[in-house]
């Protein structure tokens, strides 16, 4: 699994990896100053955790480096094929469309 990296030596440093299974990316900021590294998921909450004032140049750079990858707003769904359509309409059998029966109807009461 190959990683998108940003680097600043000694202050940050973010990874982006993609998976299959799972969260489709994942940001991992490693923040020295902090001691502290964190996983992420979505962007928002990693630059948030990160704190760089957008008004600087790095946090420029920084929202500009998240801002390159648009891909997470694409998820891939796939149309249900006619064998699915189908299991939803009908079911496994006759039985998992019977009508709902009172649950008392064969049972015996104990007087």
């Amino acid at each position: 699994m190959k990683a998108d990296k940003y680097v600043i030596p000694g202050s940050l440093g973010i990874w982006r990896y993609k998976q299959r299974e799972g969260p489709p990316v994942v940001y991992i900021v490693h923040l020295p100053h902090k001691y502290t590294t964190r996983p992420f998921t979505d962007k928002k909450e990693a630059i948030r955790f990160i704190g760089w004032p957008r008004s600087t140049p790095t946090g420029q750079a920084i929202r500009e480096w998240f801002e390159q990858f648009n891909d997470e707003a694409k998820v891939e769904t796939t149309p249900p094929d006619k064998f699915q359509i189908q299991i939803q309409q009908e079911g496994f059998g006759p039985e998992a469309h019977a009508e709902e029966e009172d649950p008392t109807a064969n049972t015996k009461m104990v007087t």
